[in-house]
């Protein structure tokens, strides 16, 4: 095995959250490409029945950026473990898009091998954006909320109604903002 690190993950572990969209459990992972040739990696796990990996094999260019998706449909145990595998790519090998045969006939000592554990997190993901984006979360977040035209005076029963709304109004940018 190759003892140069070829790849950079961040975070260092899969850090599961219950999904905001549907049932099951989402993780992300940044692979960087630290060198200047391109790199090929794939991942494995010890529970494959468990999780949908997107991409399980992908090369990445010369100082590229990708996104690993993962997906559990139920609770991530704490036994379970991720293998990534990288090594950087021949010109030959680059020019060939990589597939799960392609891989197989590649040369094993050229391969590094990490562990990458896994770990459930409470509540929601935070809404983060991708280093490749540029736009700012802030504006609409803050949107829903807009200043009363002018002051009006509320009987009990309505300031009771108004105060309501605004404290759900707020508890939904809060959920929005902080992800919980």
């Amino acid at each position: 095995m190759n003892s140069n690190p070829a790849i950079r993950i961040s975070p260092p572990e899969f850090q599961f959250y219950a999904s905001r969209s549907s049932s099951g459990y989402i993780s992300r992972l940044t692979i960087r490409n630290l060198i200047d040739r391109p790199v090929g990696f794939k991942l494995k796990t010890n529970a494959p029945a468990r999780y949908s990996v997107k991409p399980v094999l992908a090369s990445l260019a010369p100082n590229a950026v990708m996104e690993v998706y993962v997906r559990s449909d139920s609770e991530v145990m704490p036994e379970d473990k991720f293998l990534i595998q990288s090594l950087p790519l021949t010109p030959a090998e680059a020019q060939d898009k990589l597939s799960s045969t392609s891989w197989r006939l590649l040369d094993r000592r050229r391969i590094t091998e990490n562990l990458i554990n896994c770990s459930m997190m409470r509540g929601f993901r935070a809404h983060t954006l991708s280093q490749s984006s540029t736009r700012s979360p802030t504006p609409s977040k803050f949107s829903q909320l807009t200043p009363p035209s002018s002051p009006t005076k509320l009987s009990n029963e309505n300031w009771a109604q108004g105060a309501s709304e605004v404290y759900n109004k707020f508890q939904l940018i809060i959920e929005q903002v902080t992800g919980y």
